[in-house]
């Protein structure tokens, strides 16, 4: 249980249009420290501490427009290979369906998106499909994190903000 003390200087509860009363939920943002060039991950590509990274990747073919059925299309993807490979990763926390990597990953590594048990260190890949971590934010429904371009302004459009600001972080 969490339980917080809610103090609105110079505002009585008494005087607030909508009153907190005992045992209402409320949606609360408590703000954190900033965590500078985080890498961010979904939970469950990690097992045992381990995920999976791909390297030598290389281009095979371009992008290709895929039609739906119904007439709808996706985004086209270019298509890549790679070749597997196993790292052992530091979590530093946990926010929902997300970890943050403090050890074992670095800027623009590829993570391997699956938890099959049948992928393993040197097994070749082929990639059709990107997921990034604006898609991860989109999912979150009401976000546990924010991400910041290079000027400090949130970035990732409105789903990475619940009031839709662009407060800066500094």
């Amino acid at each position: 249980d969490v339980f917080v003390h809610v103090r609105n200087e110079g505002v009585e509860n008494i005087d607030q249009d909508i009153k907190l009363l005992p045992s209402v939920f409320v949606h609360a943002r408590i703000e954190g420290p900033v965590i500078a060039e985080a890498i961010v991950v979904p939970r469950d590509v990690i097992r045992d501490g381990k995920l999976f990274v791909i390297t030598n990747i290389k281009k095979v073919a371009p992008a290709i427009n895929n039609s739906g059925s119904n007439g709808s299309s996706t985004a086209p993807a270019d298509i890549f290979e790679g070749v597997v490979e196993e790292r052992k990763v530091t979590v530093e926390r946990s926010l929902r369906n997300l970890a943050i990597i403090s050890g074992g990953l670095k800027p623009g590594d590829q993570v391997a998106m699956t938890n099959l048990d049948v992928i393993h260190t040197g097994a070749k890949v082929r990639i059709e499909s990107h997921f990034s971590l604006d898609n991860a934010l989109e999912e979150q429904g009401v976000p546990a994190l924010r991400r910041y371009d290079d000027s400090g302004e949130l970035a990732g459009g409105p789903s990475n903000d619940d009031q839709n600001s662009t407060k800066n972080r500094n």
